[in-house]
């Protein structure tokens, strides 16, 4: 996938964490649209790099999921192996038949 912007987000200053969705151990990251955000380009999760407040004990990158939204991810990478457009302005909106007959996850109402 290509870097946006003709920056890698890699460059940033961290420490390398395993990516919590897709497990890779030492993930490439791009900038999404977001000010010091990138994703993980194997699997589409977003973490800050850079410029996010960090609470006590956070350290970049941090993840930018709802943490209840982790395992769902999760899923659906392993049974799709596809990126899970939580990056950039993507959102569920644009997963509709994915969405199809479901009313929450993981306690989280869904509007349609």
């Amino acid at each position: 996938m290509p870097q946006k912007y003709g920056d890698l987000a890699n460059a940033e200053k961290f420490e390398q964490k395993a990516c919590l969705v897709c497990d890779d151990p030492r993930p490439v990251y791009s900038w999404t649209d977001y000010s010091g955000e990138g994703y993980c380009t194997k699997c589409g999760t977003s973490y800050q790099l850079k410029w996010g407040e960090l609470k006590a004990g956070e350290t970049y990158p941090r993840c930018n999921v709802i943490p209840e939204w982790v395992p769902v991810l999760r899923q659906y990478w392993k049974e799709t192996g596809k990126l899970n457009g939580c990056w950039t302005y993507m959102s569920m909106v644009y997963f509709l038949k994915q969405r199809r007959g479901l009313k929450s996850i993981h306690g989280h109402t869904l509007s349609h």
